[in-house]
């Protein structure tokens, strides 16, 4: 994660606003979305090959009147 954000700000402030003291901001919100898109989708994956190797068991709901 670390190596990402500093390979991030030199390349996206090759021009920065100095003027402005919250635009690195949005360099480091991109990154952090960019890191969590990554593990979302990479856990999406762990959890489809575990369900894809589970058996499936037929769930019959059970109603009983008490």
């Amino acid at each position: 994660m670390k190596a990402s954000f500093q390979s991030a700000l030199p390349s996206s402030i090759a021009n920065p606003d100095l003027t402005d003291p919250y635009s690195v901001f949005g360099i480091v919100i991109h990154e952090l979305l960019s890191l969590y898109n990554e593990s979302v989708w990479s856990l999406r994956t762990h959890i489809c090959s575990v369900e894809a190797a589970r058996p499936q068991i037929p769930i019959i709901p059970t109603c009983t009147k008490s």
